[in-house]
């Protein structure tokens, strides 16, 4: 027996959200759900690395600009300042300080920016 997903997508009954006698499918729901929280922490992770590329961009420059025996320019702070830039980039993101995460799930999930009724329209937030 030969599956493709075309088949399996000509199988799969489409059914309008809310429709009276056709309740949504739990694990159809949970798959979702499943995928946007998967979506989310990437997103959440994708925003910590990129303030931790501005900050430690921010680094550079300050030590380009500062003079040749100040502390941000000694070798030895370098570990432990990339080592807080992380933390620091990773603490904004988690709060979602800069709402690049928030930006990059409405992108890839356009549906979640709007709201369903019970008639199954969508009704924009």
């Amino acid at each position: 027996m030969e599956t493709s997903l075309t088949h399996l997508a000509a199988e799969r009954p489409t059914v309008p959200a809310g429709e009276a006698g056709h309740p949504p499918v739990a694990a159809a729901q949970a798959a979702d759900d499943a995928t946007v929280q998967r979506l989310t922490a990437a997103a959440v992770k994708f925003e910590g690395f990129f303030v931790a590329q501005m900050l430690k961009q921010m680094r550079q420059a300050t030590a380009a600009m500062a003079d040749s025996g100040s502390a941000i320019n000694d070798r030895v702070n370098d570990s432990t300042l990339a080592l807080a830039e992380q933390t620091v980039a990773d603490g904004l993101a988690g709060q979602r300080a800069f709402g690049i995460a928030d930006v990059l799930v409405r992108q890839m999930l356009p549906q979640s920016g709007a709201a369903v009724n019970a008639a199954g329209t969508r009704k924009l937030s």
